[in-house]
């Protein structure tokens, strides 16, 4: 996953909002969706042609900022023009895709966002992102090295940020049946005001059905351990009405988890199918005590080991399977080797004179 996007796209819309002029900014993204699963996506900024010229002196020139945008989305036609009755400055960045996966796999790279366009429905979602101990600061901490020079902006980008009005809106091929959103007079047109309602999760459903059948999971096994961060994703033929990782409801149907622990995740849909894993992440190898790496001893050793994550998969020495409370007198060289359910390992040569 690609987050240095979504943070420089961040940067970006934080530039364009400089001073206190915020009043009348707005961003809008409209996706238009196709039934041959083709669609395009439009991003645009509107602010106050005040503001707008506060942004060029901090870029030094429109080229500058109109570069910085490119570089940012190098894919996207970007276009920017003046509009006269309301003295602002709109800018919009345009996508096309020829499938809803290109278009999935562009929201979660670039905003952190999880797309699910299905017959029956339409979802979209922040992906779950948890971090233990950990605040995400990281924007301001970019926000203060792009314009640490001027502390006052700084100060007022942080401040006034949530003034930013922000809209969403969708065109789908079939007339919607329900949604969290306002349904336009064409009965296709879904809009998602977030400052009036902010969702964790927007969604809009064409078609009442219940196939029986319960989330997927992706990424992820019932009672597999893993040593690595993974992406998780949940399929559902039906709308998800809840998806619980480890008691708390997430309102998610992707996750991106590196915390070591024990993770339980259960994904129910509007008609109560569900489904539930349980898996663990262990980044940390065995502990072994009684001998040391590149150690020589005299006398025999008791060697133990023990793993507290995933548990003990095997333990070999000089190849032979050896259990933990073992005693080693002859001398020789050895290598122990002890490895986890999740993978970790811990490989340790000594001897014995």
């Amino acid at each position: 996953m690609n987050l240095k996007h979504s943070r420089n796209l961040f940067l970006f819309i934080t530039a364009i909002l400089i001073g206190s002029v915020l009043t009348g900014c707005s961003v809008s993204s409209t996706t238009i969706l196709q039934t041959n699963s083709s669609c395009s996506y439009e991003e645009q900024y509107t602010i106050p042609e005040k503001t707008w010229n506060l942004c060029i002196a901090e870029f030094g020139s429109l080229n500058a900022a109109r570069s910085y945008i490119q570089s940012i989305d190098p894919t996207a036609e970007v276009t920017i023009k003046k509009d006269l009755s309301h003295n602002s400055i709109i800018v919009k960045k345009k996508h096309v895709f020829k499938n809803a996966k290109d278009f999935r796999r562009f929201m979660i790279g670039f905003h952190k966002i999880s797309i699910n366009f299905q017959p029956a429905y339409f979802s979209q979602c922040q992906i779950y992102m948890p971090v233990k101990g950990e605040k995400d600061t990281s924007w301001t901490e970019e926000l203060e090295a792009l314009f640490g020079h001027n502390s006052k902006l700084v100060k007022s980008l942080k401040t006034e940020l949530s003034n930013v009005k922000l809209q969403t809106s969708v065109v789908f091929p079939s007339p919607v049946t329900e949604t969290n959103g306002n349904v336009q007079t064409d009965g296709r047109t879904v809009i998602w005001d977030t400052a009036q309602k902010p969702a964790d999760r927007l969604y809009a459903l064409f078609h009442t059905q219940n196939t029986k059948k319960a989330p997927v999971f992706l990424g992820a096994a019932n009672g597999k351990s893993y040593n690595t961060s993974i992406e998780v994703s949940i399929t559902s033929e039906n709308l998800l009405r809840q998806v619980m990782v480890n008691g708390n409801d997430v309102q998610s149907d992707y996750l991106f988890l590196s915390d070591e622990g024990r993770y339980q995740i259960t994904a129910t849909d509007i008609y109560h199918n569900s489904k539930k894993i349980i898996f663990r992440i262990d980044q940390t190898a065995p502990v072994v005590s009684g001998v040391a790496n590149n150690k020589t001893y005299k006398k025999s050793r008791l060697i133990k080991f023990s793993d507290k994550g995933s548990g003990i998969y095997k333990a070999t020495l000089n190849g032979k399977d050896i259990k933990s409370g073992t005693t080693v007198s002859r001398k020789g060289d050895y290598r122990l080797v002890v490895k986890d359910h999740a993978g970790n390992q811990r490989s340790i040569r000594f001897k014995i004179k």
